[in-house]
C-alpha cells in the first residue's frame, strides 16, 4: 500500500474501519435524539413511524428510520410556510443562525433554506481542508474558485471573508483563493486575468466555465495547455465526471483532473484522490447508503440511490436524505491509504 503524502488529518482519514463504525453509531444516536427534539419535520416523521431515538441500537437499525427526499421538505414549506421546511433545529435552542443558504436546486425544484451555526462552519471547513489537501492543494498555490449560486455560497469556509471570525481553508493550507461567479464574458475575462497575472495553479469550477475558457483561448489563437493550470477540480451537482469525460478534459488542458460531486442540502461533498477510483467522503461526518426503489439497501456491488445521513450539522441536519444519484459503494482501503468508503457514480 502506498504511503499517504497529502493527508491533512491522519487520525480520522486513516482510522481503522472498526473504529469508524463505532464512531458512526455514537454520532447517529446523538443526531437522531437531536432532530427528534428540535426538528419539526423529523419529529413528525419519526413519530409517524413509531420510532424513538432509543430504538437505534446498532448501525443496521438505521434502516428503521424513514427516508427523506427533497420533496418532503418542499411540501413542508408549502404546508407550514416555514422556509426551512421543518429541518432547522437552532431556533428552539436560542442559538444564532450564522449562515442561511438559499438552495435553488434544479429546474422545477422549489428553493429551500439551510441554516448553519459557528460549529457547522468549523466542521464544513475541516471537510474542505481534507479534500483540498487530498487533491494536493497547499502552500503557495493560487486557486480560482467559482461560486455556484444554485448551491449557496461556501465562500466563508474557503477564503478570508471573516479573518477574525474563524479559520478557513485558504489560511489553514496557506494558499490564495480568487473567486469568480456566473459564466459571463466579464467573469471569463476575469478568470483569464487571474491566470495571467496571479499564475493560478488550480481552478475549481463548473464544467461550463472550462468550456467558455476553451473558446476564449481559441479566440486568442492559443490552447488551454498554455494556461499554466496544473489542476482542474470539476464540481458537479450530485454527479461525478465519467472516466471518458475526464480523459477528454485532461487531454485538452494537459493537467490533472479531479472531481467533486456535492449534495448541498446535506452539505455533502465527495472528491477523488490521485488514484481516481471513486469519490472519497468522510465517514466520521456522514453515513452513506445505496438504496433501491423500496428504500432497502442494495447488495454489495449493486447500484442504488445515494442516501446521506449528516452526523454533524446543528443548523439543518438531514437524516437518510435520498438523492437521484445512482452509485455503488466501495469499502476497500483506497490505494492512497485512506480507510473511508468511496462512492462510485453509475450512469
Amino acid at each position: 500500500m502506498e504511503k499517504v503524502v497529502f493527508c491533512y488529518n491522519p487520525r480520522f482519514e486513516l482510522m481503522p474501519r472498526e473504529k469508524l463504525k463505532d464512531m458512526q453509531l455514537k454520532l447517529l444516536k446523538r443526531q437522531l435524539q437531536y432532530v427528534y427534539n428540535f426538528s419539526n419535520l423529523y419529529n413528525e416523521k419519526l413519530k409517524a413511524a413509531g420510532l424513538k431515538p432509543e430504538d437505534i441500537k446498532t448501525l443496521n437499525d438505521i434502516e428503521k428510520i424513514p427516508v427523506t427526499v427533497r420533496e418532503d421538505i418542499e411540501n413542508y414549506i408549502e404546508k407550514t410556510g416555514d422556509p426551512y421546511g421543518g429541518i432547522c433545529c437552532v431556533w428552539t435552542e436560542g442559538r444564532q443562525v450564522n449562515l442561511t443558504q438559499v438552495l435553488k436546486g434544479f429546474p422545477g425544484e422549489k428553493p429551500i433554506y439551510i441554516a448553519g451555526t459557528v460549529d457547522d462552519f468549523l466542521v464544513l471547513t475541516e471537510q474542505f481542508v481534507r479534500q483540498w489537501r487530498m487533491m494536493e492543494i497547499g502552500k503557495g498555490d493560487v486557486v480560482i474558485l467559482q461560486i455556484d449560486g444554485r448551491a449557496g455560497s461556501h465562500l466563508g469556509m474557503v477564503s478570508t471573508t471573516h479573518p477574525a471570525y474563524r479559520p478557513d481553508v485558504s489560511r489553514i493550507l496557506n494558499c490564495k483563493v480568487l473567486t469568480v461567479t456566473y459564466i459571463t464574458p466579464i467573469e471569463v475575462g476575469r478568470t483569464l486575468q487571474y491566470l495571467k497575472f496571479f499564475k493560478a495553479s488550480t481552478v475549481v469550477a463548473l464544467p461550463q466555465l472550462f468550456s467558455a475558457l476553451n473558446e476564449a483561448f481559441k479566440a486568442q489563437g492559443k490552447t488551454p495547455k498554455e494556461s499554466g493550470i496544473k489542476k482542474i477540480v470539476l464540481t458537479t451537482r450530485e454527479r461525478g465526471l465519467s472516466d471518458a469525460a475526464r480523459g477528454r478534459l485532461k487531454e485538452v488542458w494537459g493537467c490533472e483532473v479531479y472531481n467533486i460531486a456535492y449534495v448541498p442540502e446535506s452539505q455533502f461533498y465527495a472528491v477523488d484522490c490521485q488514484a481516481h477510483k471513486g469519490l472519497h467522503f468522510w465517514e466520521d461526518m456522514f453515513i452513506v447508503e445505496a438504496l433501491d426503489e423500496n428504500n432497502q439497501p442494495v447488495n454489495p456491488g449493486e447500484a442504488g440511490k445515494l442516501t446521506i445521513t449528516n452526523l454533524w450539522a446543528e443548523g439543518s441536519p438531514l437524516i437518510r436524505f435520498k438523492t437521484d444519484m445512482n452509485i455503488k459503494l466501495s469499502i476497500e482501503t483506497c490505494e492512497c491509504g485512506r480507510t473511508h468508503a468511496r462512492i462510485i457514480p453509475v450512469d
